[in-house]
Protein backbone atom coordinates (compact mmCIF):
# COMPACT_ATOMS: atom_id res chain seq x y z
CA UNK A 1 0.00 0.00 0.00
CA UNK A 2 1.16 3.05 -0.87
CA UNK A 3 2.02 5.75 2.53
CA UNK A 4 -0.31 8.78 2.44
CA UNK A 5 -0.16 12.13 4.79
CA UNK A 6 -2.00 14.79 5.33
CA UNK A 7 -5.86 13.46 4.42
CA UNK A 8 -8.62 16.31 4.45
CA UNK A 9 -12.34 16.43 3.30
CA UNK A 10 -12.48 18.85 0.33
CA UNK A 11 -15.87 20.65 -0.92
CA UNK A 12 -16.45 17.55 -3.11
CA UNK A 13 -16.69 15.14 -0.51
CA UNK A 14 -13.43 13.36 -1.51
CA UNK A 15 -10.53 13.34 0.58
CA UNK A 16 -7.34 15.31 -0.42
CA UNK A 17 -3.67 14.28 1.10
CA UNK A 18 -0.40 13.41 -0.11
CA UNK A 19 0.74 9.77 -1.48
CA UNK A 20 4.70 8.86 -1.19
CA UNK A 21 4.94 8.34 -5.12
CA UNK A 22 8.08 6.05 -5.69
CA UNK A 23 9.19 7.93 -8.27
CA UNK A 24 7.99 11.25 -7.71
CA UNK A 25 8.30 11.67 -3.57
CA UNK A 26 5.30 13.16 -1.74
CA UNK A 27 2.78 14.35 -4.81
CA UNK A 28 -1.20 15.46 -3.79
CA UNK A 29 -3.44 13.15 -4.42
CA UNK A 30 -7.80 13.22 -4.50
CA UNK A 31 -9.08 9.56 -2.88
CA UNK A 32 -12.89 9.35 -4.17
CA UNK A 33 -15.31 6.01 -2.74
CA UNK A 34 -16.26 6.52 -7.00
CA UNK A 35 -12.62 6.01 -8.11
CA UNK A 36 -12.02 3.52 -11.15
CA UNK A 37 -9.02 2.51 -10.55
CA UNK A 38 -7.64 -0.25 -7.82
CA UNK A 39 -5.17 1.52 -6.47
CA UNK A 40 -7.55 4.65 -6.18
CA UNK A 41 -9.88 3.34 -4.11
CA UNK A 42 -7.41 1.36 -1.91
CA UNK A 43 -6.68 4.75 -0.73
CA UNK A 44 -9.53 6.14 -0.79
CA UNK A 45 -10.27 2.93 1.86
CA UNK A 46 -7.11 3.09 3.97
CA UNK A 47 -7.97 6.85 4.67
CA UNK A 48 -11.28 6.34 6.00
CA UNK A 49 -10.43 3.76 8.13
CA UNK A 50 -8.42 5.83 9.91
CA UNK A 51 -4.90 4.52 9.06
CA UNK A 52 -3.48 7.51 7.96
CA UNK A 53 -4.53 9.77 11.45
CA UNK A 54 -7.96 11.75 11.44
CA UNK A 55 -8.70 13.30 8.40
CA UNK A 56 -9.08 17.16 8.81
CA UNK A 57 -12.77 19.24 8.13
CA UNK A 58 -13.10 20.82 4.70
CA UNK A 59 -11.71 24.19 4.53
CA UNK A 60 -14.88 26.80 4.34
CA UNK A 61 -15.51 27.95 1.12
CA UNK A 62 -14.05 31.22 0.03
CA UNK A 63 -16.20 34.36 -0.03
CA UNK A 64 -17.28 35.09 -3.42
CA UNK A 65 -15.49 38.04 -5.54
CA UNK A 66 -17.28 41.42 -6.55
CA UNK A 67 -18.14 40.83 -9.65
CA UNK A 68 -19.51 37.22 -8.57
CA UNK A 69 -21.81 38.78 -6.59
CA UNK A 70 -22.75 41.28 -9.21
CA UNK A 71 -23.26 38.19 -11.49
CA UNK A 72 -25.72 36.67 -8.67
CA UNK A 73 -27.37 39.67 -8.04
CA UNK A 74 -28.50 40.21 -11.78
CA UNK A 75 -29.57 36.37 -12.27
CA UNK A 76 -31.75 37.09 -8.98
CA UNK A 77 -33.30 40.27 -10.51
CA UNK A 78 -33.71 38.48 -14.04
CA UNK A 79 -35.81 35.75 -11.62
CA UNK A 80 -37.84 38.60 -9.74
CA UNK A 81 -38.39 40.42 -12.91
CA UNK A 82 -40.47 37.51 -14.61
CA UNK A 83 -42.49 37.08 -11.52
CA UNK A 84 -43.35 40.51 -10.80
CA UNK A 85 -43.01 42.42 -13.85
CA UNK A 86 -42.14 46.08 -12.86
CA UNK A 87 -44.71 48.42 -12.63
CA UNK A 88 -43.83 51.62 -13.78
CA UNK A 89 -41.21 52.70 -16.96
CA UNK A 90 -38.17 53.49 -14.37
CA UNK A 91 -38.81 50.64 -12.48
CA UNK A 92 -38.62 48.38 -15.63
CA UNK A 93 -35.39 50.40 -17.02
CA UNK A 94 -33.58 50.23 -13.91
CA UNK A 95 -33.79 46.58 -13.74
CA UNK A 96 -32.94 46.01 -17.12
CA UNK A 97 -30.42 48.38 -16.98
CA UNK A 98 -28.90 46.35 -14.25
CA UNK A 99 -29.79 42.70 -15.83
CA UNK A 100 -27.87 44.08 -19.19
CA UNK A 101 -24.76 45.43 -16.74
CA UNK A 102 -25.54 49.27 -17.55
CA UNK A 103 -25.59 49.75 -14.30
CA UNK A 104 -24.04 47.78 -10.89
CA UNK A 105 -26.49 45.99 -8.69
CA UNK A 106 -26.57 46.67 -5.04
CA UNK A 107 -25.34 43.87 -3.90
CA UNK A 108 -25.43 44.75 -0.03
CA UNK A 109 -28.44 42.30 0.66
CA UNK A 110 -26.56 39.61 -1.03
CA UNK A 111 -23.75 40.10 1.36
CA UNK A 112 -26.24 39.11 4.07
CA UNK A 113 -27.01 35.71 3.26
Amino acid sequence: MMETRNPRLNQNGTIDCEINHPDYGWIPFTASPDDVEEHGLAIYSELISGKSGSIAEAPPPPEPSEEELKIHARAELAQEYKRNRPQTDGERIEALEIMLGLRDPDITSIRKK
